[in-house]
């Protein structure tokens, strides 16, 4: 090369032969050859591209050199890469070296999907309601109900779960599950059908009721009737559910059975017995019959003496029916606890 440094720096490109000599402080000389090899450089393939789903796994195989260091840190020709749970694009790099000690380097890309199924609706109904839910995060779903839509109407008559499986076009899968709650619609109860009695009459929708709505606008559990006829309640709980009763508040006519006959019951209501007044009626048989609201005939026999025993009736109000002589008369008896 000319130089007559002890240390030289060349550039090779092709095999080069070296001869150098050197002379000591006596001026004797010798000389020596160093050969010097070009080696090519190896050729590193990281391999293609890829596609994976958040989560999987994929090999990952280089080719081209002897031993390979990826840029996670792996060593090996083969690899195992595994995708975090978010939709991200990643390079990895590899390094390849020969048995010569020459190195290349390759840079694939990967790509990872990630698909988040989600169930939104109203989860909280009343019954005899529906509900419509809607699954989104993929291109295609998969309900347990067999819908292959995004959107069902149901219609559940308990507690019901629902699932849908979402999937994307690459096949990136995920599901959601939720529960739709059915509450039972509220009964309020302010008594029998038809109430007899004097007035006031205090009626009572029952307690624990978010809202009360009567016929004469918003109130509360109790409403002072003040005059006869129809009076309704709708009631609504902490879940939005409603429910409703309707009464008729009547006259209590029970006292006398009819003006012209002048028959009197008494005492309305009662525990255990009723008396009768016969004093201005014929002699002869009476029958008289007690029927249920539900129009059951529960008791049927003649009248002996002026008492009518309750016979073990459950509370409530009845029917009492007289028949004399081919007539038939009609009043209402209300046995208490």
């Amino acid at each position: 090369t000319g130089s007559t440094d002890a240390e030289v720096y060349i550039n090779v490109l092709t095999d080069t032969t070296l001869i150098v000599s050197g002379e000591d402080a006596y001026g004797c000389t010798s000389a020596d050859t160093v050969v010097l090899t070009m080696n090519s450089l190896p050729i590193v393939d990281a391999g293609s591209d890829e596609e994976m789903c958040a989560g999987d796994t994929v090999t990952l195989s280089a080719t081209g050199a002897n031993s390979y260091i990826w840029s996670d840190l792996q060593a090996g020709q083969s690899v195992d890469y595994i995708a975090g749970n978010i939709a991200e694009v990643v390079e990895l790099s590899v390094e390849g070296t020969d048995l010569n000690g020459c190195k290349d380097t390759d840079t694939l890309q990967i790509t990872v999907y990630k698909v988040t199924a989600a169930i939104t609706g109203d989860t909280t109904i009343c019954e005899g309601e529906s509900t419509v839910l809607t699954a989104a995060g993929g291109d295609s779903y998969q309900w347990n109900t067999g819908s292959v839509t995004d959107t069902i109407h149901s219609e559940p008559i308990v507690n019901t779960e629902y699932w849908v499986r979402a999937e994307d076009t690459f096949g990136c899968f995920d599901a959601d599950t939720i529960t739709v709650f059915v509450h039972s619609l509220p009964q309020p109860d302010l008594g029998p059908d038809t109430i007899l009695s004097g007035l006031p009459v205090t009626l009572d929708a029952g307690s624990g009721y978010a809202d009360y709505l009567w016929q004469n606008g918003p109130g509360s559990q109790f409403l002072i009737a003040g005059t006869y006829g129809e009076y309704w309640v709708v009631v609504t709980d902490a879940y939005g559910c409603q429910g409703s009763d309707t009464v008729f508040v009547d006259e209590n006519v029970g006292i006398q059975l009819d003006h012209q006959m002048k028959v009197k019951v008494w005492p309305v209501p009662t525990r255990d017995e009723v008396y009768v007044d016969l004093s201005s009626w014929k002699s002869g048989d009476i029958l008289y019959r007690i029927i249920s609201l539900s129009g059951q005939k529960v008791v049927e026999e003649k009248l002996s003496g002026d008492i009518i025993y309750r016979k073990g009736l459950p509370p409530g109000f009845y029917t009492l029916q007289f028949c004399v002589e081919g007539e038939l008369f009609t009043t209402k008896i209300l046995f208490t606890d």
